[in-house]
């Protein structure tokens, strides 16, 4: 019970947060402002792009789960991602 209560008012703190002061473009106005030049922000973007996209691929072939924001970290110079904790989808029982 006290579990679920503490559990819904993080929820809630969250989800205010997300609503109020974290806006759609916030990735994507710290990348645009931090690269030196467009060619930069282009090959990051491709990059960026592939490297997404092979990632949700492999993980739905190799049945990984556990994708969420706070694990994919990037480099900032090249847009390379790195899953920094994946687990295992099947046999969950």
């Amino acid at each position: 019970e006290a579990h679920a209560q503490c559990q819904a008012i993080r929820q809630a703190a969250f989800n205010e947060v997300c609503d109020k002061l974290v806006t759609e473009q916030t990735f994507s106005q710290y990348v645009y402002k931090t690269l030196p030049s467009c060619n930069h922000l282009w090959v990051f973007k491709k990059t960026f792009c592939m490297q997404s996209a092979l990632s949700g691929l492999l993980c739905h072939l190799l049945l990984l789960g556990g994708r969420a924001p706070p694990k994919i970290l990037f480099a900032k110079d090249s847009g390379r991602v790195l899953q920094s904790e994946l687990s295992t989808l099947y046999n969950e029982k």
